[in-house]
């Protein structure tokens, strides 16, 4: 699946299906493409191009509904079993889906396999790669990793259509439809891993951790940490430390001093 939405740039999307499709060494067997509200002609041209080389369905909304209900939409209109995230400004790793559908081989019972993830930008210079960030490997880690942070990266992760679907699907939470996901799976007992290895360039930009603050954003996180609490997938101390420790870094905070943080402490 890939959503999209009007700040899209057509050259990002361009190189993410290319990477996701044309240079992988087991692509996928099709797109979805949801248009979350109108997005820039350009746009829409890559996605009519990509549809004469690749089968691909599109859903439209009359105007922006969120990730939630665009993954959703995506989810429901699957044709296959497992289904993968695209991202529409990031590039996958050649062996990204072989790598993946090695794993769910390797593990059938997984519902969720994502990887690791390196961060790059676009500079003048050319791009610039940054850190590479690895997530819990097995179930068991991902367990304990869930009480305090999101355990798969979405942009890397592949889906098992039927097992998103018995849990209710994508859901709209501000800034963490995925991490709500992650819950909702873990709490029914399905299992999520990660591969240690990184699978995908994922952009950044100057002000990503910047952005990621405000009281807005801080209560919608203490409020889905309350919901792992009431399903059982974290702790009390987990859930009042958590609460305390993002006001001080969402809320009080400047932005230059949380990006400084996320980039010393939480990207490890």
């Amino acid at each position: 699946m890939i959503c999209l939405y009007a700040n899209n740039k057509a050259f990002e999307v361009l190189a993410a299906l290319e990477s996701a499709f044309i240079e992988q060494t087991c692509p996928p067997a099709e797109l979805v493409a949801i248009f979350d509200g109108p997005v820039p002609n350009d746009v829409s041209a890559v996605i009519e191009e990509f549809s004469t080389r690749i089968p691909v369905t599109c859903v439209t909304f009359a105007q922006n509904m969120g990730h939630g209900p665009a993954r959703a939409a995506a989810i429901e209109k699957s044709s296959y079993g497992w289904m993968a995230i695209i991202d529409s400004d990031d590039i996958s790793s050649p062996d990204r889906f072989e790598t993946l559908l090695k794993t769910i081989a390797s593990y059938p019972d997984s519902a969720v396999v994502g990887g690791g993830l390196t961060e790059f930008r676009d500079s003048a210079e050319g791009r610039v790669v940054g850190k590479l960030r690895l997530f819990p490997e097995n179930p068991e880690d991902v367990v304990r990793y869930i009480q305090s942070r999101a355990p798969v990266a979405q942009p890397t992760a592949i889906l098992r259509v039927q097992a998103v679907l018995d849990v209710g699907n994508y859901q709209t939470w501000y800034n963490n439809e995925d991490y709500h996901l992650w819950i909702r799976l873990v709490r029914a007992g399905y299992e999520i891993r990660n591969v240690s290895k990184s699978v995908l360039l994922f952009r950044t930009s100057p002000d990503l951790y910047a952005r990621r603050g405000g009281l807005r954003y801080w209560w919608n996180e203490v409020r889905l940490q309350a919901f792992s609490l009431s399903s059982g997938t974290t702790v009390l101390s987990k859930f009042l430390l958590g609460a305390i420790v993002r006001f001080g870094v969402q809320v009080v905070m400047p932005g230059w001093v949380r990006s400084a943080f996320y980039n010393k402490f939480l990207r490890r």
